[in-house]
């Protein structure tokens, strides 16, 4: 195991600074705690039902992927494995999050599942930084994954909008 604390802070310091930029230019000085909370419970619970859902489809995967090393191996991994469980988890998690903080998180959902997936990019980036020695690689190879989970949440939340828009009544055609 490969903890120390630059590597915590390498792996932590992207996500976080992106996490301030979003809750700075979107909310302007109102509450921002429904924000840093979906930050931090939000993407640990995501991370953590990843987690889990991904080792549940190995079995799957073994089945799909074929041969080892192959271009069909790889892709079964990398959708699989990796992105299937992390989207479906984090559509999950942010339709959760909204309709049990709906007063306090109100029409910012696009808010809400960009700090779940900066949440996300942040617990995995600290996963990463586990098994690895190399300092670049730390900060350089999370770096990428991180702005790409934080856009991929905000794509996500401006899709999931529709759906929580219409008052209390959560309507799942926009979905």
């Amino acid at each position: 195991m490969n903890i120390s604390p630059s590597t915590v802070v390498m792996s932590t310091a992207v996500p976080a600074l992106m996490a301030v930029l979003l809750i700075w230019v979107s909310k302007r000085g109102r509450l921002i705690l429904p924000f840093a909370t979906s930050f931090v419970l939000g993407g640990f619970t995501s991370f953590l039902l990843a987690l889990l859902l991904s080792r549940l489809l190995i079995p799957v995967e073994e089945l799909l992927a074929g041969e080892s090393g192959t271009v069909r191996a790889g892709l079964t991994n990398a959708f699989l494995i990796a992105a299937l469980p992390e989207e479906l988890v984090r559509l999950a998690t942010t339709i959760g999050a909204v309709a049990l903080g709906r007063r306090a998180v109100g029409r910012d959902v696009i808010v809400t599942c960009g700090m779940i997936g900066l949440g996300f990019a942040m617990f995995e980036n600290v996963f990463y930084s586990l098994t690895t020695t190399a300092v670049a690689e730390i900060v350089i190879g999370r770096t990428v994954p991180a702005i790409s989970h934080g856009a991929s949440a905000l794509i996500m939340g401006s899709l999931l909008g529709p759906a929580f828009s219409s008052g209390r009544r959560f309507l799942s055609w926009p979905l």
